[in-house]
């Protein structure tokens, strides 16, 4: 019996202001328990519980030896709990009478109540259950191998507890042998104090759910092929591991490592789970009081392994699942060969966690967000993710909203034994943004490879990721997926479209307000807009298979069009420009009609009629009649090749009255025609060689020129006598640097139209 004395101060206050709390009622109960205890008076009498301080906030009892939770004003706003308060006589070393090699030895001592002893082990010397225990009447408790255990002389033993009592000390062998359920089943049901799993290898079934701190450097190793080997319920700041667990599950096994429920603000960290080759979670935490989801705890340093020799159906193990919980921190998550869910993942409402550093070594998925019907998993946060070889997917996005994934690392090659792997697939899945995905490493081999791909009703999701896609398609977009954007900052191929899409719905990619679109600045490829308009820089497009009429357009700052594929009016392709500029127009591309490709040549010199060339069926034509030449003074066709001579209209009726030829004309064409001559053009010469230069025959146009003026004649007046200047021209390049255009000088020069010449010296001769 021991007498417990303490004060009350009523709730937010302090002892400095004297506000003490008078008659204020102080209930005990054993602890973790709805039971009252037994108080007495100093004298030994029994008196009520609750009792009520003094005057001066004092209050006091005597009370059995042992653990209670003591209540200060129950029920009311200034409640307080003191829990698992150990109320004992402390027992100096020198009151110590006894001391034993092991338990068994003392429990057959003839030793009397109130003496204290101690064992240096439980079954055998330096067992690691050694101990310190108090003599008490016989009945006191329960023999439970730890707590109590009965004497032969008819007391008992009462384990004197510290803060944390061991499975050695309740008898357990942790051999690997013997089975310790039993033992380990006494140690979490007893009263206070935390649970430790001492060194050793502990063969036992399931344990039973315990709400106390456990942590230890022993193994515990099931037994039997289902249920879950470790139970923590209603948990509100504690600590469970360092642990280690040996699951030693097959196909066909089911129940999990460890089971969380209801818990909060409590930390899980150093745990190991090995062998899970069967049906569960190496930590699964759920809720079973809808009213109270699991918040705010921490899941940190977990190493879950699997059974990477049998991963078919029936071995759905997974990782880490937060189920309902929110505010949840979880870091550094290692997992491999796990059958089926994730290494990370969410489900049901699952909002507002956080985690870091998720390590995925040939698992089912390596995150996995929501199931692809299930209720939102909104508003949570992923970083720093390592998925390799996956067997469906590194990030697994199901039915989760406005949630962030950064920095993964997404490789999937031969070892994964997925016939259909995935890099990140969206089922169902809104408003989700994936940034920094490097894909690598995949490698069809006969599979449906899917690097990214969006399913179901997945829309306003973004992707941005750097792609090393040897072959197959880089993005599939399928059933109502729509609005999701996809950049792609670098690849190991020229375009994107050669790996980019299976497209089952072009119109998903139409530029109308709900399509979808495809970024790639490194090749300088844009398909699609979700806003109904495109910023387009092309690069190798597959048309055909790509757009809809009137859908792809440049703009100008104005919004007017300047580039069109499908033409505002009709099918086909449109480049559009203003005055002075050059209108490109393909028409009528589909039915393949007379009109062909239309070349819009800009205003003419009056800038009254804007000319143009078409090509069509086995024509080259102008707008105009005899309004276009072929070619200028300043930049001319070296040579024409045709199948037969050029017809130069020669119809009477475009004709003024037909007139003979004069004297001085006569004269003149005869003095031309004793001044034709035999040369070689000076570009050939430079260029061959005056040897190998070919020779011509002709005229001088400078002397064709002063021959008319000798003859008084004007020779600006003859068709046959050309004269053209120009102006300087800068050089042109293009925008990556090539000169399209090389500078000109202004210049001029003199010809002649040698069919014109001819007859104009045959009609003197």
């Amino acid at each position: 019996m021991n007498t417990y004395n303490n004060s009350v101060v009523v709730k937010f206050d302090t002892k400095v202001n004297g506000n003490a709390g008078v008659l204020t009622p102080v209930t005990v109960y054993l602890t973790g328990t709805a039971t009252k205890a037994n108080l007495f008076s100093p004298a030994g009498a029994s008196i009520d519980n609750p009792v009520f301080t003094n005057s001066t906030g004092n209050y006091t009892f005597d009370i059995e030896d042992g653990f209670y939770d003591i209540v200060i004003n129950e029920g009311f706003l200034s409640e307080v709990k003191i829990e698992n308060q150990q109320i004992a006589t402390v027992v100096p070393v020198d009151a110590i009478t006894g001391h034993y090699d092991t338990l068994q030895d003392a429990i057959s001592a003839p030793i009397i109540v109130g003496q204290i002893i101690t064992t240096t082990g439980y079954h055998t010397v330096n067992d690691g259950g050694a101990g310190q225990y108090i003599v008490v009447a016989g009945g006191t408790g329960t023999d439970d191998g730890g707590s109590y255990l009965d004497m032969v002389n008819g007391n008992q033993l009462e384990l004197i507890k510290e803060l944390s009592i061991t499975t050695k000390q309740y008898g357990a062998s942790g051999d690997a042998v013997e089975v310790d359920t039993t033992a380990i089943n006494s140690l979490f049901e007893s009263a206070g104090t935390d649970k430790n799993i001492a060194e050793g290898i502990y063969l036992c079934n399931p344990l039973p759910a315990t709400n106390k701190s456990i942590a230890g450097s022993g193994v515990l190793s099931q037994n039997i092929q289902d249920g879950s080997m470790l139970s923590v319920y209603d948990i509100d700041s504690k600590n469970i591991g360092p642990l280690n667990i040996t699951a030693n599950k097959t196909q066909g096994g089911s129940g999990h490592s460890i089971v969380d429920r209801d818990s909060k603000f409590s930390v899980y960290s150093k745990i190991t789970a090995n062998g899970m080759g069967g049906r569960g979670f190496g930590v699964l935490s759920i809720v079973e009081n809808a009213n109270a989801p699991n918040k705010a705890n921490s899941y940190t340093d977990l190493k879950f392994i699997g059974d990477s020799t049998n991963k078919e159906e029936g071995n759905d193990s997974g990782g880490l699942l937060l189920a309902d919980n929110e505010f949840c921190m979880s870091s550094n998550i290692y997992t491999s060969d796990l059958g089926q869910f994730g290494t990370y993942e969410l489900k049901n409402t699952s909002a507002y966690n956080a985690a870091v550093n998720i390590v995925s070594n040939k698992n089912e998925n390596a995150i996995y967000f929501g199931t692809e019907t299930n209720t939102d998993t909104p508003f949570n946060i992923v970083s720093n993710v390592i998925s390799y070889n996956s067997d469906y997917a590194g990030l697994n996005i199901g039915q989760a909203k406005k949630c962030i994934i950064d920095n993964s690392i997404i490789v999937d090659d031969d070892q994964s034994t997925s016939s259909q792997p995935h890099g990140a697939t969206f089922q169902n899945a809104e408003d989700i943004v994936v940034s920094n995905i490097k894909l690598d490493g995949f490698d069809d081999d006969g599979r449906a490879v899917y690097p990214l791909r969006f399913r179901g009703n997945s829309n306003h999701n973004f992707v941005s990721v750097t792609s090393n896609i040897p072959n197959g398609n880089l993005i599939k977009s399928q059933d109502t997926a729509y609005k999701n954007s996809v950049r792609v900052d670098m690849a190991h191929f020229k375009s994107i479209f050669e790996r980019s899409t299976t497209i089952g719905d072009p119109a998903k990619y139409d530029g109308t307000e709900n399509s979808a679109n495809i970024y790639a600045p490194f090749s300088g490829e844009f398909l699609g807009s979700s806003s109904g308009g495109y910023t387009w820089m092309p690069s190798f497009v597959n048309a055909p298979a790509l757009f809809s009429t009137d859908k792809w357009r440049m703009l100008d700052g104005n919004g007017a069009a300047r580039a069109v594929v499908g033409s505002v009016s009709q099918t086909g392709y449109k480049f559009v420009a203003g005055i002075g500029t050059v209108d490109v127009t393909y028409t009528n591309i589909v039915a393949n009609t007379n009109k062909g490709l239309r070349i819009d040549l800009g205003f003419n010199d009056n800038n009254s009629q804007n000319d143009h060339l078409e090509l069509s069926g086995n024509e080259i034509t102008p707008s105009v009649d005899n309004n276009v030449s072929l070619g200028n003074a300043q930049k001319r066709f070296s040579q024409v090749f045709a199948g037969t001579g050029t017809i130069n209209t020669s119809d009477e009726r475009l004709k003024t009255v037909l007139l003979d030829i004069s004297g001085s004309e006569r004269l003149c064409a005869l003095e031309i025609k004793e001044n034709i001559r035999k040369f070689k053009m000076l570009d050939s010469v430079n260029e061959k060689g005056l040897e190998k230069a070919r020779v011509h025959f002709g005229v001088g146009a400078q002397t064709v020129g002063d021959i008319f003026r000798n003859h008084k004649l004007a020779p600006e007046n003859y068709a046959l006598f050309c004269y053209d200047d120009w102006g300087d021209s800068p050089e042109i390049k293009s925008l990556d640097g090539s000169i399209v255009d090389e500078k000109v000088s202004a210049g001029n020069r003199y010809g002649i139209r040698y069919d014109e010449l001819a007859m104009f010296i045959l009609s003197a001769i």
